[in-house]
């Protein structure tokens, strides 16, 4: 496949169930270009959405012939900042007598706009406004591929997707070469040479700026104060925060490349681990961002992942580009304008967040320990599951304070579950249980280090229990390490527990019909283990001990294509099902006669990340997916034609929804509730790996398996009514964008 022909397909059209017809004509599909679909697929008033597995694709005079000759009027326009700002160009072609034919949209920077950032969002208005405007022309807009654009695509887009686009001015030199020329340029002092040598080293692909080579990082630590002077330089001339008060660029001076940028900054970072810094001081730091997103989500990631200290007081973040799992520890964000910053999952331990605007943004399950938000305009602000400093008496620390909404007070008083916005004003969540002593069983696996995280997040006193002693713990959570299949070992792990969250067991749903004997010991009788230790220890008079059991969905028969309700019928079609639902039904009559209290949350497919490094069973198919797409494997094998829809909850709402339960008051019989929340085929899945990553995923197809049910969904209203869960993360390209990004599936 050439450099200018690529995939391509209409936005939406494999939504839902489509017809057996359009599956075809998608599967007989042959690479095309942009001018064979602006010539031959593209309604007049149409638009084209171009982008690339890796690099940017550009509009090249090729592409422009070809179009002439086909007898079309054609025209470029640079769609970045400044154009956006000023509209001169936009209006001068929409008000045009004449207008032509075909209009190529160069999008390479989304950077500014009138001192306010422009995102994919803005653009995507911009360009329906632009449609209504020209309705008999053509519009192809080339863009990043992380781009609000491309990832939400409205209906009718047609959208092509290129190969990696080769970048002419690539260096050729090893990155040996370039290190020795970047630390000579730091030991010159010459700010131009340095940002010089530091866009050849962005721009090898081969180069990790999260772990340089050991001789850069000697010689950013011996050149930091050059190498901070010249950075800084750069932001506040490029992206300042009050353009008149800044001395701006000079002609001769290019914009640098957005990755270049984060590069510095990411190596000036590794010098200064703890700070204090100052880099931002008079930058537009939202705008820059923003420059950083449309280059790519892993360039924006090099720099909020390395924000410890910093000082970002009186910054705009108004309209920044998520923040999640960014490290803000310890930073000056006071007098900021946040207004919808999203830093949920971020670290702001000891943040200075004093008088700040986080007016509707999002801080849902950030670390907030000792921050300081004093003054600060909260109203309608998220804090679901924040955690603030809050310690107990009997531990030392000091007592918790009371919550009440309101604008203007400090995180102390923020009540855990509330949207901080008028009176009265309530978030659907339940407020968490008082803190408990929780075992959780399988703390090792994937969903097990989820739950730790967020339990331990919560405040609850954690002990670990799992198989595999290689495992790297949460700070201060003790482990054990047993087999539940011994009734002996199930005793100690359960003793002093308040709560059991159950996750241990055999997961496999294929292969399982080969190992009978153990599953059952895995899934029932370390369960039956479990149940009994947990009786055992009870005195008169305790309160019955809380089981939250991971069950699965498995557990049904035959669905047809409506999602399952819990009240359908269970009848497992693999080994792993019929001991899940044995396991299950066990825990339903200990609760029953009052032994424990129980819940039992039927989880349907989990996918993406919450930990670096930690991800599902390589035999899931979003894992199996990503290993092709990082190539670990040559392809997907895939049963059937790829029409067969699972539900995959994000593995950071199962984990929500495990400390809801947990946090349920106690009630009998036992209660169960589904897990899921994005029903797609494997096609889907497919596609939106490729979307996220960037690269192609191929399919090798083989027969149908006849075990396998063309259709299985969750009906999940049970668990969102009675729970108050809400699976926040769980759309399908944030599920596989974590997996990839933190999860590890890209190495």
């Amino acid at each position: 496949m050439s450099a200018d022909a690529g995939v391509w397909g209409w936005a939406g059209e494999l939504d839902g169930q489509p017809p057996d017809e359009t599956l075809a004509e998608v599967a007989a599909r042959g690479p095309a270009t942009a001018v064979e679909l602006l010539t031959g697929r593209l309604p007049v008033g149409g638009l084209l959405v171009v982008t690339a597995r890796a690099g940017r694709p550009r509009p090249d005079a090729g592409a422009l012939a070809r179009l002439t000759a086909a007898g079309l009027s054609v025209e470029v326009l640079r769609l970045a900042g400044a154009e956006i700002a000023s509209g001169g160009p936009l209006r001068q072609v929409a008000d045009r007598a004449t207008p032509p034919d075909v209009l190529l949209l160069d999008a390479p920077d989304l950077a500014a706009a009138g001192g306010r950032p422009i995102d994919g969002l803005v653009l995507r208005n911009l360009v329906e406004r632009l449609r209504e405007r020209l309705p008999r022309t053509r519009l192809a807009l080339y863009v990043s591929g992380a781009c609000f654009v491309v990832r939400h695509a409205l209906p009718g887009t047609l959208l092509l997707t290129l190969p990696p686009q080769p970048d002419d001015a690539a260096p050729a030199e090893p990155v040996a070469d370039l290190v020795d020329g970047f630390a000579s340029a730091l030991g010159g002092g010459d700010p131009r040479a340095v940002v010089a040598a530091g866009d050849l080293l962005a721009r090898r692909p081969d180069f990790d700026p999260l772990s340089p080579p050991a001789r850069l990082a000697e010689a950013v630590a011996a050149g930091a104060d050059a190498l901070r002077s010249t950075v800084v330089g750069l932001l506040r001339r490029h992206w300042p925060a009050a353009p008149d008060q800044t001395a701006a660029p000079g002609p001769d001076e290019p914009a640098p490349a957005p990755r270049t940028t984060a590069v510095l900054y990411r190596l000036l970072s590794s010098a200064e681990p703890d700070g204090p810094r100052s880099t931002f001081r008079q930058v537009d730091v939202a705008r820059w961002w923003c420059a950083l997103r449309a280059d790519s989500y892993e360039t924006l990631s090099a720099v909020t992942t390395a924000l410890r200290h910093e000082d970002l007081a009186g910054a705009n973040l108004a309209y920044a580009p998520s923040l999640e799992h960014c490290d803000l520890t310890g930073a000056d964000l006071s007098d900021v304008d946040g207004y919808r910053l999203n830093a949920s999952d971020g670290a702001l331990d000891g943040a200075a967040l004093a008088r700040s605007c986080l007016a509707r943004g999002h801080l849902k399950r950030a670390s907030l320990r000792g921050a300081d938000l004093t003054g600060a305009d909260l109203e309608f602000a998220s804090f679901q599951q924040a955690r603030p400093h809050r310690g107990r008496p009997d531990r030392g620390g000091p007592a918790p304070r009371p919550a009440g909404p309101g604008r203007g007070t400090a995180l102390g008083a923020v009540g855990l579950g509330v949207v901080v916005g008028p009176p009265g004003r309530r978030s659907g969540a339940q407020p968490p249980g008082k803190d408990m002593r929780i075992i959780v069983t399988g703390a090792a696996g994937y969903v097990g280090q989820a739950v730790l995280a967020r339990l331990l997040h919560d405040g609850h006193e954690l002990t670990a229990v799992g198989h595999r002693r290689q495992v790297g713990w949460p700070p201060g959570v003790p482990a054990r390490h047993l087999d539940l299949t011994d009734a002996s070992a199930a005793r100690a792990a359960v003793d002093g527990a308040e709560a059991v969250c159950h996750l241990a067991g055999l997961t496999r749903v294929r292969g399982s019909g080969a190992a009978v004997g153990p599953y059952y010991r895995a899934n029932v009788v370390a369960t039956l283990n479990v149940l009994d230790a947990l009786v055992a220890r009870r005195r008169d008079g305790d309160d019955p001990p809380r089981v939250v059991f991971l069950s699965s969905g498995a557990v049904y028969g035959p669905t047809g294509h409506a999602p399952v309700p819990e009240s359908h019928p269970t009848a497992p079609t693999s080994v792993y099902g019929a001991t899940k639902l044995a396991a299950e039904q066990a825990v339903g009559w200990y609760a029953a006669t009052g032994a424990v209290s129980a819940v039992s949350l039927r989880l349907f497919n989990a996918a993406g990340s919450v930990r670096p490094g930690v991800g599902p069973d390589d035999s899931t198919l979003v894992a199996r997916a990503l290993a092709v797409a990082s190539g670990r494997s040559p392809a997907l094998p895939v049963n059937g034609d790829g029409t067969t829809v699972r539900d995959f909850v994000h593995v950071a709402d199962v984990a929500d929804a495990v400390a809801r339960a947990v946090a349920t008051p106690a009630r009998r019989p036992a209660r169960v509730f589904n897990l899921g929340a994005v029903p797609a085929s494997v096609r889907e899945v497919v596609a939106a790996v490729e979307q996220v990553t960037g690269r192609r995923v191929p399919v090798e197809h083989g027969p149908p398996n006849p075990a396998d049910q063309p259709w299985l969904a969750a009906d999940t209203t049970a668990a969102r009514r009675d729970l108050g869960w809400t699976p926040e993360r769980s759309s399908l390209e944030r599920m596989i964008e974590d997996q990839w990004r933190i999860g590890g599936a890209q190495r």
